[in-house]
C-alpha cells in the first residue's frame, strides 16, 4: 500500500501533487505506516537509485499528458545547499494523474542525513514551469531506522568477476574507495579504507586511516589510527595515533599512544604504552611503558619500563626497568634496573641494579649491584656489589664487594668480596676478601685468604698468604730462600757422607 502527501498551490487555479514512494529498497514518501513490497534477493547489489511514484491533478482533476519534471534534492526544507545534480524527464507520462520514474543523484547523495525533494512542472497549456511547495521530506523506512546513516556503495568486482558492496556507518565524511572492496566502516567520522585495502575494517572512532594495499585489516577504534604501506592483515585495536607501515604483514598495536611497527615487523606485537616502535623485526614484542624499541631484532623483547631498547640482537629481550640496551647482543637479557647496557656479548645476562655493563664477552653475566663491569671475559661473572670490574679474564668470578677487580687474567681468576683487592695477570688466583690484597705480574694459582695489604708479586707461582697485614710474597724472596735452603741442606749433607765413608772403611779393616 502506497502512503500519499499533497501538495497544493495556486498556478490559475488550484494544482494539487499526490506522491507516494513505490517499492524502492529504503526511503518512503511519510514517517507513517509503511509496508514495503519484497524484492527478490540476488546477488548483484543495488544502485543508488530509487523509484518514485507520484499523482499530479490540476484544478481538482487527474492529468493526463506528457509533462516535463525536474528533480532537486536539498539539504534543507528551505534553501540550505542542493545535493547532487538535478534529474529532468522532458517528457514524463501522466495516466489518470500518476506517474513513476527512477531517481538516482549520485553515490553519497543518500548518506543517512535528512534531505528534501523539489519538483518543478510543466505540462502542455502551462505558461512556465510551476515549482510546487513545500519540498517533500524523504523520510526513511521502518526498518532502514535500525541502521540510521548506514550506507551500501558498490565496490570493485571481486577476483571472480562477481560484484561486490561495502557498508558504511557514521557520518558522511567516513569513506571506502571502489577497489577496496567487501569492505566495513562501522560508525564514527572522517575514518577512511583507501587504494587496493579489500576486506579491511574500521569498527569506529574517528579520523582513522586503512590504505595503500593494506588488505584484511582492522582498526577497532579510538582515534587518528594509521594502516598503510602494505601491512596486509594488519590490527590496531584502539589508542591515539597509532601507527602500522613498511610491510608489517599481520601485526598487532593494541592501543596506548603515538606507538609504531614499521620497517617489515611481520607478525609483530606492540600492547600499548606510549611512543613505543618495532621496526626491522619478525616476531618483535614490547608489552608497554614508555618511549621503548626493538630494531631489528627478530625475535627481540621489550616487556616494559621506560627508554629501554633491543638493538641488532635477535632474540634479545629487556624485561623492565629504565634505560637499558641490548646492543649486538643475541640471546642476551636484561632482568631490570636502570642505565644498564649489554655490548656485542652473545648469551649474556644482567639481572637488577644500575648502570651495569657487560661488553664483549659471550656467555657473561652480572646479578646486580651498581657500576660493576665485565669486559672481553667470556663466561665470567660478577655477583654484586659495586664498581667492581673484570676485564680480560675468562671464567673469571668476583663474587661481591667494592672496587675489586680482576684484569688481564686469561682463566679463571676469583675475588671473593672485600674492597679494593686486585687480580692481575694471574691465571686461577685467588684472593677470599679483604682490604687491598693483591695477587700480580704471573703469580699464578697463588691465594690470599684475606686481611690487608697483602701481595704476591713478580711471579711468584703457588704462593700463599693466609690473612694479617702488609704480607708480601715476591720471587726474588722465593729464590733467596731457596737458594738459603739449598745451602743448609749441602752443609748438612757432607759430615754424613764422610761419617759414611768412615764407618765404610772400618768395616772393611775388620774383615
Amino acid at each position: 500500500m502506497n502512503a500519499r502527501i499533497n501538495h497544493v498551490l495556486g498556478f490559475g487555479g488550484a494544482v494539487a501533487l499526490v506522491v507516494a514512494l513505490g517499492p524502492g529498497p529504503t526511503l518512503s514518501q511519510l514517517g507513517g505506516p509503511f509496508t514495503p513490497v519484497p524484492l527478490a534477493i540476488s546477488a548483484t547489489p543495488n544502485g543508488t537509485g530509487f523509484t518514485y511514484q507520484g499523482q499530479l491533478r490540476k484544478n481538482g482533476a487527474p492529468v493526463n499528458a506528457a509533462c516535463a519534471f525536474t528533480f532537486g534534492l536539498f539539504d534543507a526544507a528551505a534553501g540550505g545547499a542542493q545535493v547532487g545534480p538535478a534529474v529532468v524527464s522532458p517528457t514524463l507520462q501522466v495516466s489518470n494523474g500518476l506517474f513513476s520514474i527512477a531517481l538516482d543523484f549520485g553515490p553519497g547523495a543518500m548518506n543517512g542525513e535528512a534531505r528534501w525533494l523539489e519538483i518543478q512542472v510543466l505540462c502542455p497549456g502551462d505558461g512556465g514551469p510551476v515549482l510546487l511547495s513545500p519540498r517533500t521530506a524523504l523520510l526513511p523506512a521502518p526498518y532502514a531506522l535500525a541502521l540510521p546513516g548506514m550506507r551500501t556503495p558498490r565496490g570493485n568486482n571481486d577476483a571472480n568477476g562477481d560484484a561486490t558492496i561495502n557498508v558504511i556507518g557514521g557520518t558522511v565524511s567516513n569513506t571506502i574507495a571502489p577497489d577496496s572492496f567487501l569492505s566495513v566502516i562501522g560508525g564514527g567520522s572522517h575514518n577512511a579504507i583507501g587504494k587496493d585495502s579489500g576486506g579491511s575494517t574500521i569498527a569506529g572512532g574517528n579520523t582513522h586511516v586503512i590504505t595503500d594495499v593494506s588488505y584484511n585489516s582492522t582498526i577497532g577504534g579510538g582515534y587518528s589510527n594509521t594502516i598503510h604501506g602494505r601491512s596486509a592483515g594488519a590490527v590496531v585495536a584502539g589508542g591515539i595515533s597509532n601507527l602500522i607501515t613498511g610491510n608489517s604483514d599481520e601485526a598487532t598495536l593494541g592501543g596506548g599512544a603515538n606507538n609504531r611497527i614499521d620497517g617489515v615487523s611481520t607478525w609483530s606485537a606492540l600492547s600499548g604504552g606510549y611512543a613505543n616502535v618495532i621496526t626491522g623485526s619478525i616476531f618483535g614484542a614490547i608489552g608497554g611503558g614508555y618511549v621503548n624499541g626493538v630494531g631489528a631484532s627478530n625475535s627481540g623483547v621489550v616487556a616494559g619500563g621506560a627508554l629501554n631498547a633491543v638493538s641488532a640482537s635477535p632474540y634479545g629481550a629487556v624485561a623492565g626497568g629504565y634505560s637499558n640496551t641490548l646492543a649486538a647482543s643475541s640471546v642476551s637479557a636484561i632482568a631490570g634496573g636502570e642505565f644498564q647496557r649489554i655490548t656485542g656479548s652473545g648469551f649474556a645476562s644482567l639481572g637488577a641494579g644500575k648502570n651495569n655493563a657487560i661488553t664483549a664477552s659471550d656467555g657473561a653475566a652480572i646479578a646486580g649491584g651498581e657500576a660493576n663491569t665485565l669486559a672481553n671475559s667470556a663466561y665470567a661473572g660478577i655477583g654484586g656489589g659495586r664498581a667492581n670490574a673484570l676485564a680480560g679474564g675468562g671464567y673469571g668470578v668476583i663474587a661481591g664487594g667494592w672496587d675489586n677487580r680482576i684484569q688481564s687474567s686469561p682463566y679463571a681468576a676469583v675475588i671473593a668480596g672485600g674492597i679494593s683487592n686486585t687480580i692481575s695477570a694471574s691465571s686461577y688466583a685467588v684472593i677470599g676478601g679483604g682490604f687491598h690484597n693483591q695477587v700480580l705480574n704471573g703469580s699464578t694459582l697463588s691465594v690470599i685468604g684475606g686481611g690487608a695489604n697483602n701481595s704476591a708479586d713478580l711471579t711468584s707461582t703457588l704462593s700463599f698468604i693466609g690473612g694479617g697485614d702488609i704480607n708480601a710474597i715476591r720471587r726474588q724472596q722465593l729464590q733467596e730462600r731457596y737458594r738459603w735452603r739449598r745451602v743448609q741442606h749441602h752443609s748438612r749433607r757432607q759430615p754424613l757422607q764422610r761419617h759414611r765413608r768412615r764407618m765404610g772403611q772400618s768395616d772393611l779393616q775388620r774383615e
